[in-house]
């Protein structure tokens, strides 16, 4: 049977704690102990990356059952474990991130990724503002809002219908496969690609035009 080809790839943060604390649980009524209940948190976390209420969310956005959704994406977070609260949301360790992040630039044929956040965003060296398509690489990639409760962006009137509009485009779910008005190629305009995590492995930041 021809293998059916993915969407995308939806990159995340990292586990919530609430996958973590049932990830620790399972590991420790399978027996685990020391380092295998952490090895075995982070296997459990790494499948079930971005599902629960980040999941519904997108998938109601989108239309579609969480189900079709997750058999139709790669799904990825760029911290495996859980690493506490930091403020109001999760710590996000970015050193991690950015190795992460590296190795999808690098080894990841996904030709579309999903970026949830800013933090995610900036793993990639990628700085944009929301809803923006960058081009490079081979890869054309989405900053999406990150879908949590404190999110500010989410409460905008009308910043909903545009999420909604802006992922169904880049997913090809609206049924339209023309260019894309206003997509930045290369980091031109307000969109740029920053200095990579490690020098020589990644594209240098295209210059702008005077």
């Amino acid at each position: 049977m021809k293998q059916r080809t993915k969407l995308a790839l939806f990159v995340g943060q990292g586990p919530s704690m609430t996958c973590w604390e049932e990830a620790v649980e399972r590991a420790k009524k399978h027996g685990r102990v020391g380092m295998g209940v952490e090895s075995f948190a982070e296997d459990y976390c790494a499948r079930v990356a971005i599902t629960g209420r980040l999941g519904e969310f997108i998938a109601k956005l989108l239309g579609v059952h969480r189900l079709w959704l997750y058999a139709r994406i790669d799904r990825v977070n760029l911290n495996a474990q859980w690493n506490g609260k930091q403020g109001e949301g999760d710590r996000f360790i970015a050193f991690e991130g950015r190795k992460r992040a590296l190795d999808l630039n690098i080894y990841d044929r996904n030709k579309r990724v999903v970026l949830l956040g800013q933090r995610v965003a900036e793993s990639f060296g990628i700085h944009a503002d929301f809803l923006e398509v960058l081009r490079f690489n081979g890869k054309r990639y989405l900053l999406f809002p990150h879908p949590s409760g404190i999110n500010r962006w989410w409460n905008e009137p009308g910043n909903r219908l545009r999420a909604q509009k802006a992922l169904k485009r880049f997913l090809k779910l609206d049924g339209k496969e023309t260019k894309r008005k206003g997509e930045r190629v290369h980091g031109r305009a307000k969109t740029a690609l920053v200095a990579p995590p490690t020098p020589g492995q990644l594209p240098a930041a295209p210059r702008r035009s005077a």
